[in-house]
């Protein structure tokens, strides 16, 4: 539209000018004729100064920026979810210059961003329109805290859009079990194998019927002491012997930890003690244990990875041979699992 104005502007100009420039040769003034000859002259080099800075400006033709609608979810820029509850919803894209790639990273909190997803249209394809079916669900190591979702569209031009998409995750139950009372394997009368998720402790006959469920058991061992025990650990197969241990497969995960035990109130602060453990020293055993002590574990894979911290609170028949052999454990473990 620019350069048809200008050209018509250029035409008409050009037409003036010829015109006076006759109206000039014809004039009896001799002064008259060089000043008009003049102005005129200058007036039509100037519409050629017009016509040609005009027409050097060049239109931005290239398709509008890719725009996104989020549908299946009641707030598309945040919500509130539980530990294991999926949050899903759509991102639907429309790229007139065509749609090229949709990336999605992931913030934890404070910490650092890392790619969580990435599509891309097929090679050589050619689509305006695009939809993007998005799911996560949160996990016992997140809780607490906000998850934050990046959603970065970009076109075949280069052209781009963003949509944060934040999920605040809710702090789960810390379940407290305060008095959890084993009996070593002399004794006869309490029970030395422990269910952590039911909190139900079995004697030998009742853990054969539910060895599925055994986390860990106790014993007090000639040289290890008071010792909490994985059941497939070789020490409690050497207290307990293999037969009666048999298809009690939980590869319960244990280690002494120096945390304030006290100072554990909720389920993250669990899971911050396994943190600074997982990769030192962890055991399917810890021996020698004493009043005071206070171990981390973490239950098998069946058993959904639960992470749990004990403390010793007594210990009574400190004896290989005693039939009063007793432990009580102060216990403060996960609800959800990992």
């Amino acid at each position: 539209m620019l350069h048809s104005l200008t050209a018509v502007f250029a035409v008409c100009s050009i037409c003036f000018v010829q015109i006076h420039l006759l109206q000039i040769s014809q004039t009896s003034n001799p002064y008259m004729n060089k000043l008009l000859y003049s102005f005129w002259s200058l007036l039509f080099m100037a519409s050629i100064v017009l016509t040609t800075s005009c027409g050097t400006e060049e239109e931005d033709v290239t398709p509008a920026a890719p725009s996104i609608t989020v549908t299946g979810i009641a707030d598309p820029a945040a919500a509130t979810a539980n530990v294991g509850q999926a949050v899903s919803f759509t991102v639907s894209v429309v790229a007139p210059g065509g749609f090229n790639v949709i990336r999605v990273d992931k913030t934890v909190g404070t910490g650092a961003t890392a790619d969580y997803d990435e599509k891309a249209k097929d090679p050589g394809q050619t689509i305006t329109a695009y939809s993007y079916s998005f799911t996560y669900t949160p996990t016992a190591d997140v809780a607490g805290q906000d998850v934050t979702f990046d959603f970065v569209i970009v076109d075949d031009n280069g052209k781009q859009v963003q949509h944060t998409f934040v999920l605040t995750v809710n702090e789960p139950e810390m379940l407290n079990r305060t008095a959890v009372l084993l009996g070593g394997q002399k004794n006869t009368t309490q029970g030395s194998f422990y269910n952590t998720i039911d909190n139900a402790i079995y004697l030998m006959a009742a853990a054969k019927s539910n060895k599925e469920k055994v986390d860990f058991v106790y014993y007090y061992g000639a040289t290890n002491k008071a010792t909490i025990a994985a059941p497939t650990s070789q020490g409690a197969k050497e207290i307990y012997t293999a037969t009666d241990l048999t298809g009690m497969t939980n590869t319960t995960d244990l280690v002494k930890v120096t945390t304030n035990f006290d100072a554990i109130t909720k389920s993250s602060h669990i899971t911050g003690v396994w943190a600074e453990k997982v990769n030192t020293s962890v055991a399917d055993q810890v021996t020698d244990l004493k009043v005071g002590d206070v171990f981390a574990f973490q239950l098998a894979s069946t058993r959904g990875y639960r992470i749990g911290v004990a403390k010793v609170t007594t210990i009574e028949g400190a004896d290989y041979n005693s039939t009063a052999q007793k432990i009580t454990l102060h216990i403060k473990m996960q609800s959800v699992d990992n």
